[in-house]
């Protein structure tokens, strides 16, 4: 069975990073995912959803140093649900535990300061390779990836 989520979006909020009391770092982000369409008027609507987003240890710390809201990112992880119980009224969450995540760059916002973060925060994790192709091309709206979680390559993401 396979239980693998995989999201590409922006940041609503800067990370919310905490220290749990056995001393593991705990970041959670919310990333918004968008949905163009034109309905039967012929008029274009846009839906957007956010995705609650768990990362702990190495990755959380990375999340808390490298990302801020606007962040575009790729966030790849797994389904977990929990039910918490106020009031006598049971709420259930659907998640997101990252597994790893990579902050992406198309050229809008302020991505360039974003891009450059990576590098200087975590040279181990850049990935120059990826980088040095986009420099070349003129093309600004390719993505340019830069991977920040555990393990994976470029050859991981589905675009």
């Amino acid at each position: 069975m396979v239980n693998k989520v995989e999201v590409l979006g922006r940041l609503g909020a800067d990370p919310d990073v905490r220290t749990l009391d056995n001393g593991t770092t705990l970041a959670r982000i919310s990333v918004g995912t968008n949905k163009n369409w034109t309905d039967k008027n012929g008029v274009k609507q846009e839906e957007t959803s956010w995705h609650n987003i768990t990362m702990f240890g190495r990755l959380a710390e990375n999340a808390q140093r490298i990302l801020q809201k606007g962040s575009l990112v790729f966030v790849e992880g797994e389904l977990k649900y929990r039910t918490v119980e106020k009031d006598g009224l049971k709420t259930r969450y659907t998640d997101i535990n990252a597994r790893d995540f990579r902050i992406l760059t198309d050229g809008k916002r302020n991505d360039s300061a974003q891009a450059a973060a990576p590098q200087a925060a975590a040279p181990q994790a850049a990935a120059p390779q990826a980088a040095a192709p986009q420099a070349a091309a003129p093309q600004a709206a390719a993505p340019q990836v830069a991977t920040v979680g555990a393990g994976g390559t470029d050859d991981d993401l589905p675009f």
